[in-house]
């Protein structure tokens, strides 16, 4: 029997509903797994499906709230991404910015959880 993990998008507090996003899915992996890729932003890369991702240099690796990591987009701008939420192994949230400016006002974040009920076919 495999493990998996059940990535998720939380809702951000105060956000008006209309402006919130999420998505869930089930991962034919261990969540620990499934976290590391998340939060190493040079891994990004390989799985992020918006496509605006050019580049996230190694040695990044996101370990607590208030850590800030830099990526750039395909458009040439850095983005310095500020961690808000994180619980090793389990969640992780960021809200990007231009450096050196209050962070744009939208937020990426994954919640990891073990399926309680069989996963779909």
């Amino acid at each position: 029997m495999s493990e998996q993990a059940w990535a998720s998008a939380p809702r951000v507090a105060g956000m008006d509903e209309t402006k919130v996003v999420t998505a869930s899915t089930t991962i034919a992996a261990a969540p620990e797994a499934v976290f590391e890729e998340i939060a190493d932003p040079a891994r990004q890369l390989a799985w992020d499906g918006n496509d605006n991702l050019a580049r996230s240099a190694e040695g990044q690796r996101v370990h607590a709230v208030g850590d800030v990591f830099v990526t750039t987009t395909t458009g040439g701008n850095d983005r310095y991404n500020h961690v808000v939420d994180f619980e090793e192994g389990r969640r992780i949230a960021w809200r990007p910015a231009a450096q050196g400016e209050t962070p744009f006002g939208h937020q990426w974040g994954w919640e990891l959880t073990r399926p309680t009920t069989a996963a779909p076919r």
